[in-house]
This record gives structure tokens, sequence and C-alpha cells, in this order.
């Protein structure tokens, strides 16, 4: 059976324009991948920013590390204000997420 995957918008009131009022915590999961969209609730996964959730910090969405290809990667830093919905990662995603995280990694390792 097809896991159903549901788009969250990343605002704790009625208002999900802006990303600095969160959902309360607890809300993402520590270290899960989440697809992050600025317009398009359900999150397709082509036009999304991908991240790895790591903390939240002064009320907003802190990730370890974020993709808008999965070629290019950043790490540590607050997801932009503009992105107002999230839904976590299948596990295709997370699989492709994480072989790139990888492959990016080694090839910039190899390059320095």
């Amino acid at each position: 059976m097809k896991q159903q995957l549901r788009a969250l918008p990343i605002t704790k009131d009625k208002q999900p324009f802006s990303n600095t009022r969160l959902e309360s915590e607890g809300q993402l999961r520590f270290r899960e991948l989440y697809l992050f969209q600025r317009i398009n609730y359900r999150c397709p996964a082509i036009s999304s920013l991908w991240g790895i959730f790591n903390d939240y910090k002064e009320g907003r969405l802190f990730l370890e590390s974020d993709s808008r290809d999965l070629w290019t990667f950043r790490h540590w830093h607050i997801v932009p204000e503009e992105y107002r919905y999230c839904r976590r990662a299948s596990r295709h995603e997370l699989r492709d997420y994480i072989s790139g995280l990888i492959y990016n990694e080694c090839h910039t390792r190899l390059s320095t």
C-alpha cells in the first residue's frame, strides 16, 4: 500500500504566508528529510527545497543540509522566510537525497 504524504503549512495560526511562526515544536521530526515549497502545498519534488530538519532557532526551522537540485548542497542554516509549506519526504526521496549528498561530499573532498 502506498504511503499517503500530507503537506503541512509551517505556521501556527491560519496565516500560511510566513514561516516565522512555526507549528508547535515537535511537529517536525529531528533529522528527517522534508520538502519545502513557497506556493504549492503539495510540495512537488521537482520544484521544492529539500532539507534535513535539525532544530528550531529563533522560532524558525534550522536545517542540517539542504538542496534544490540534489547536486549542490548547503549546510547549517535557517529555512528562508518565503517557504510556506512542507511535507515529510518519501523513502524514495530520502534515498535520492542521501545519494546526492554522499556524491557531493565525495566529489568535494576529491577536488580539494
